[in-house]
């Protein structure tokens, strides 16, 4: 009761952020177009839930989430969401729901955790009511002057809400990275020698964390390792010994894993899987602005007062630096703006928390002041918050209410007896498998998922075919369409190589024209047996007349604006 007397401030601002993060989603369920689907608009969040309905599904693995072949092995391992699919069961939500909820909960965690750290890391509730209002609220005011220009006059550019809003990753990922960093401060730098449990908890917390997110566990991976160095150098025996065991638990944590990647390594589709996801060969260097300037802060300009804490953020952004230009070394390169987001940002905030508060402490003597200040940076944090808010919600309104259209044919899919693999188009195939537990093959983000390039191709063809597309006109048509084709195909290949999904070779283009030739030529009925569809949703407004001609298609019912086909 003392603790909570002291930072009650930190529980009320901890409930802020989880409300604030969450707010423009319950809003939305109160608007008058409201029909069950709730509205969406972080990066990749329609893959994150379609994940956690999949382990509603029965199938917690997640080795193929909207294809029938759940028997593979997994490319990305699935503990987020299957502790945000826990608390559904617990508190009997679907899906949707819980990510919904989740947006609160998940938030309001990291919140008191981020606050825990920072006053342990500075002493100052002031810091550490800045530090973390900064980390969870002040993400875009770190990308430049423009955020900045906006609030002054009552606006934001931004699209995709607050960075914890975004599920899974670091929704539920920076619990695990906030957890374990401050079991590390709290034992491999305050203290002399970290004790067992210290020791065990760090280890554990940082293995389980790649089942979450590499990203994650890569930067509790690195901070270990160079502590463990550190300690040599230092000739510290026992430091070195208890930091050791620490990596080893870690390391051992991923057996599971290392056996799962054996298989998955050995499939002849794997090379395809790591392209689409991004993996890219280079050598060149990165050199981020931001761990310029915060080596340079902690090395030159780091407050006397709060010198115990410069050990870490030394190691902290060593070990950043090290992960974001490994590249250099080994050729390869996967995503490294993760580290930046989820990573980087959050230590920058805390920093820039700290520096406030040291500065109203230097220049404010009196404590009203002093308070004065740190809420009137709050006010301005939560203010810019609201705005992004506000700028996402805006910019995801019309997609969320036109989603509402696809409620009444949700609602029948999930009357069908048994698991049906149902053809769609893209966008309704993004929800197809958030709200029920049928497969979607059209759904894009199966391209993170081990399957064959050949599916990606036919699945290519199929929609252009179905929507009239001629073999003549194919190469003019795929040169306009080169960046979705892209995409559709390669997944984020060539917009992280070559910088935009439009840097598809011309080559690619006139090779798929010569196979579209070819595809065409099979019988639709054919495609669609190899392809595994049993059932096709036609949008009435847009393709009737195609769909109505194929072979074999028999009306299922019909719906406001669809019609559904048996198609086997």
């Amino acid at each position: 009761m003392a603790t909570l007397k002291h930072h009650w401030s930190a529980l009320v601002l901890a409930l802020c952020i989880g409300a604030c993060t969450v707010a423009p989603f319950v809003f939305f369920t109160t608007d008058h177009a409201y029909r069950g689907v709730v509205m969406m608009g972080a990066d990749a969040e329609e893959h994150y839930v379609a994940r956690i309905q999949q382990v509603y599904a029965g199938y917690p693995a997640l080795s193929n989430t909207f294809l029938p072949t759940k028997g593979q092995p997994y490319a990305i391992p699935g503990l987020g969401e299957i502790m945000v699919a826990a608390v559904g069961h617990v508190t009997h939500m679907d899906a949707a729901s819980v990510s919904v909820f989740s947006k609160f909960l998940f938030p309001f965690i990291i919140a008191l955790l981020i606050y825990i750290l920072a006053y342990t890391l500075f002493k100052s509730r002031g810091a550490a009511l800045l530090g973390t209002a900064a980390a969870m609220l002040g993400d875009n005011l770190l990308s430049g002057l423009s955020p900045w220009l906006a609030i002054l006059h009552g606006s934001s550019e931004a699209s995709g809400f607050l960075t914890f809003a975004r599920p899974i990753n670091p929704e539920v990922s920076a619990v695990f990275l906030f957890g374990a960093l401050l079991v590390l401060y709290r034992g491999f730098f305050e203290r002399a020698v970290p004790r067992t449990w210290e020791v065990v908890v760090v280890g554990v917390v940082t293995g389980a964390s790649w089942y979450i997110s590499p990203y994650a566990f890569t930067f509790l991976g690195m901070t270990i390792a160079l502590l463990w160095i550190w300690s040599l150098l230092r000739r510290d025996h026992a430091f070195s010994m208890r930091t050791f065991a620490t990596g080893a638990i870690a390391l051992a944590c991923l057996s599971p894993f290392v056996i799962n990647y054996l298989h998955l390594h050995a499939s002849p589709w794997y090379a395809a899987l790591a392209m689409r996801q991004g993996v890219v060969h280079t050598h060149a260097p990165l050199l981020s602005v931001w761990l310029i300037l915060l080596l340079g802060a902690v090395v030159f300009a780091w407050p006397k007062r709060y010198v115990a804490s410069r050990p870490f953020f030394i190691i902290a952004t060593l070990a950043l630096w090290i992960l974001t230009e490994q590249q250099v070394v080994t050729g390869l390169s996967l995503q490294p703006g993760h580290y930046h987001w989820y990573v980087t940002k959050p230590l920058i905030g805390l920093i820039v928390g700290m520096y406030a508060a040291y500065v109203a402490d230097r220049f404010l003597r009196r404590e009203s002041l002093r308070v004065f200040a740190v809420g009137a940076v709050l006010t301005v944090l939560f203010y810019n918050a609201a705005l992004v808010q506000t700028s996402s919600y805006l910019a995801a309104y019309d997609t969320a209410r036109a989603a509402q259209n696809y409620m009444p044919v949700l609602t029948y899919l999930n009357t069908r007896p048994h698991e049906e693999t149902v053809w769609a188009d893209p966008t309704l195939s993004l929800y197809i498998p958030i709200y029920t537990e049928h497969n979607a093959p059209n759904n894009d983000y199966s391209l993170f998922y081990l399957n064959p390039q050949s599916f990606y191709e036919d699945r290519l063809f199929l929609n252009y075919r179905l929507a009239g597309l001629s073999p003549d006109t194919a190469l003019q048509t795929f040169t306009k369409d080169r960046a979705a084709i892209s995409l559709r195909l390669f997944g984020i290949y060539y917009r992280d190589a070559e910088g935009s999904y439009a840097a598809i070779p011309n080559s690619i283009l006139s090779t798929l024209a010569q196979k579209y030739q070819t595809f065409y030529s099979r019988p639709v009925q054919d495609v669609f047996r190899e392809l595994g569809i049993t059932m096709l949703v036609v949008d009435d407004g847009t393709s009737t007349s195609t769909y109505a001609v194929i072979p074999n298609a028999r009306l299922s019912t019909a719906l406001p604006g669809f019609t559904v086909y048996d198609v086997q």
